[in-house]
This record gives C-alpha cells, structure tokens and sequence, in this order.
C-alpha cells in the first residue's frame, strides 16, 4: 500500500539543511554504506549519481559535518514530490535525524506550494505523520482529469 502525506494538513517547521549537489554524492554513499551497517539491511537499493540530477537532495551536518542526507523527485504536474532515500551515519543517535528531517521536508515543500509528499510503503512510523494517508485510485491527484 502507498502513502503519503497531505501536506496541506500539516504544520511542522523546518530545520537547518543544504541542497547537496554532485560533488556530495561520494560522502553521501560513505553514509549510505554506514547507514546499511547500522541498520543491518540484508537488502539494499543502490544509489545512483545520475539520479542526482535529476532529484533534489537536502543535506543534515553536525558540527559541520555532513552526516545524513534525503532524496527527492519532484513532478509539478501533479504538485507531488516523492521520497526515494534517506540515510544517516548515526553518529550521534540523540540527534534523531530521520524523525527531525522528514517532518523538516514536508515543511520545506509545503511552504514551496507543493500538495503532496509519497512516502512509498506503509510502516507504522509514516503513520504518525499530520497528514498521512495511503493513495487509492479515489484519492485526487492520483490520476490527471
């Protein structure tokens, strides 16, 4: 089942980021690999340089260092934007990066005009977001009229 959020039925704020471009992707894949370990994933998507061009992607630093980043594809004609990754070192776990950033993205996009941010497959974590639904084929922009 896919979700995402409304983002017009949220209200979270934003926290400090940078767009990351290109000359990123090398650290980001350092904290991709970090990320897997961590998480002990027995199965990985890879990710791609190419991709980047084509994305935006936000990046998180702590005492000035990159240490997690979020990726995202934007389609204005249905003003929905779609988290394809998100990774983080866990160098220091109290910063609760993956909470603290996705609540910062839908912030971002929403005070961008956007509507919609799909969050891809259901877990009980997405669930909790403001906003929150999962798209059927009644659920408006899912389909162009």
């Amino acid at each position: 089942m896919t979700t995402r959020i409304d983002l017009q039925n949220t209200n979270y704020k934003t926290i400090d980021f940078k767009l990351l471009s290109d000359k990123d992707f090398t650290a980001c894949e350092q904290i991709y690999k970090k990320y897997i370990q961590y998480k002990n994933f027995d199965v990985i998507y890879p990710i791609f340089r190419e991709d980047w061009s084509h994305g935006k992607v936000f990046g998180y630093y702590h005492n000035n260092k990159l240490v997690a980043w979020s990726s995202y594809y934007e389609y204005p004609s249905k003003s929905t934007v779609h988290a394809d990754q998100f990774a983080w070192d866990y160098g220091d776990p109290k910063l609760k990066l993956g909470y603290k950033s996705l609540r910062s993205e839908i912030a971002y996009y929403k005070s961008q005009g956007w509507k919609y941010l799909i969050l891809g497959d259901i877990y009980s974590y997405k669930q909790e977001l403001k906003g929150f639904e999962t798209i059927s084929i009644d659920s408006p922009g899912a389909f162009e009229e």
